[in-house]
């Protein structure tokens, strides 16, 4: 019983410190930012409203967990933040859970705890509107059910774990590649696996695959065609210049040093922790199951990202649990070690968090700030147009929709055939946009071409700029 007490007093740690730390963060910050956290606002919105339904590019997982929000609290940005603040909340908790079900002592579990309590990645997207954090929950207690199920107990885990990997699946795609991780972590397990179980498994999973199911019949949206999936190659793991449906971009770092990001990058762990990994997946060893599992979460979704032609840093955070188990594992062997340098690499730990610390105080704060200024760009935008304008942007699309009265075109979609429609209103009509982007990133593609056209057939004259973004008046 005393132990059992000091696991709930760990998971309470990690609760309070967790939340604590994502509503320090979060102040004066609503959650939504860019493109995406929008479309997934409106998505959920318009589906509980009744209202008419645009586009929509991912699964419907995400919006599902907010149309139940909205229905208890009424739709807002505030509802939907602190759902997805809730589930970075619980991660540290599971993962806690997953580590001690493996096993590691107290002190290695709550290591892993800590670390995603206080990385940066993990708190930045918590307190956005945004299907990373809550994808990564219902991983992670899919394989926590899964751990259970193997160590004897009711099949009702493999049910569990099969659903919430689907719930995953259908929060964000990429946690589709978990699945054959999950079978083989169970065929090497020393559990008998009944054919009951497994039908059992698939069936639920059924069941929460239908939705999406349905959803696509009504709403088709590319998944096997995707453009990440269309341009996999294994040449991308060494480039870090990419061409894709979102431009041209240049980034520092090669796909395969990039999407390492969890194991060497600070704003998920501080890259000194490593060797403690290393030692975790040796130790793990001894266990052919647990081994499988832990190298094969990190690694499979590993493999696949440094094939796509695109860099995101949110990508990575599929990684993460796996991650800290190794150097929680890693962490737990060092300091019972007999030897002495095992023992020096394991107290290394403690001094490590203070370097995540700081990261992550550089980090999230630097992001809620660029966001504030993309948000200042818009009020300023729409103070200096006439109520009822018609405006062109690109990447403000979104918000400019929800705070101005006036159409709000997106030039990604433009065309010769829909620029020629709008001028012959003979209207005057304005551009918002990030011109060095415009003639950098999108070169050669429909925004460039779509202001070039503008500048061209209806002539442009700049009135304004606001930090990166110029606002331009088109002559009617």
């Amino acid at each position: 019983m005393k132990r059992d007490r000091r696991d709930l007093a760990a998971l309470a740690l990690l609760f309070v410190g967790g939340l604590a730390a994502r509503m320090w963060f979060a102040r004066g910050f609503d959650g939504l930012y860019g493109q995406d956290a929008y479309a997934y606002f409106n998505a959920a919105a318009e589906l509980i409203t009744g209202a008419s339904f645009s586009p929509f590019y991912w699964g419907i997982g995400y919006p599902t967990l907010l149309m139940g929000t909205f229905a208890l609290f009424g739709v807002s940005a505030w509802a939907a933040q602190v759902i997805t603040m809730l589930c970075g909340v619980l991660i540290a908790p599971v993962v806690y859970r997953i580590a001690r079900e493996l096993k590691l002592n107290r002190g290695g579990a709550l290591l892993t705890g800590i670390l995603i309590l206080i990385g940066a990645q993990s708190i930045q997207s918590s307190i956005v509107i945004m299907s990373d954090i809550p994808a990564l929950l219902w991983a992670a207690l899919s394989a926590y059910c899964l751990i259970r199920y193997r160590t004897g107990q009711h099949p009702s885990w493999l049910i569990g774990a099969a659903a919430l990997l689907t719930l995953a699946g259908i929060t964000r795609w990429l946690y589709f590649v978990l699945v054959p991780v999950w079978a083989i972590y169970l065929l090497f397990s020393k559990r008998k696996i009944s054919f009951r179980d497994v039908f059992l498994a698939l069936i639920a999973a059924g069941l929460i695959l239908l939705p999406q199911a349905a959803f696509a019949v009504l709403h088709p949206t590319p998944v096997i065609d995707h453009a990440w999936v269309q341009g996999w190659s294994f040449e991308n793991a060494f480039r870090k210049d990419f061409v894709n449906v979102d431009g041209e971009f240049h980034f520092a770092l090669i796909n395969a040093q990039f999407y390492a990001a969890p194991l060497i990058d600070p704003v998920y762990i501080t890259p000194f922790l490593l060797p403690l990994a290393l030692i975790g997946a040796w130790h793990t060893r001894r266990s052919t199951a647990v081994f499988i599992l832990l190298t094969g979460w990190l690694i499979v979704p590993f493999v696949f990202l440094l094939g796509i032609p695109y860099q995101n840093i949110r990508f990575s955070l599929i990684s993460l649990p796996p991650a800290v188990l190794l150097i929680g594992a890693g962490f737990a062997a060092a300091v019972e070690s007999p030897s002495r340098l095992f023992r020096t690499i394991g107290w290394v730990a403690p001094a490590a968090l203070i370097g995540m610390l700081i990261a992550v105080n550089d980090y999230v704060p630097a992001f809620v700030a660029r966001q504030q200024a993309d948000r200042a760009v818009i009020t300023w935008a729409v103070e200096n147009l006439p109520e009822g304008a018609t405006i062109y942007t690109l990447g403000l699309t979104l918000p400019l929709r929800i705070a101005h009265t006036g159409e709000v075109r997106e030039l990604y979609y433009e065309t010769s055939g829909s620029l020629t429609a709008v001028s012959e209103r003979h209207e005057p009509a304005y551009l918002l946009v990030n011109m060095w982007q415009i003639e950098h990133q999108w070169q050669g593609r429909s925004p460039a071409l779509a202001v070039e056209w503008l500048r061209r057939e209806r002539g442009i004259t700049r009135i304004g700029q606001h930090g990166y973004y110029s606002l331009y008046w088109i002559a009617p």
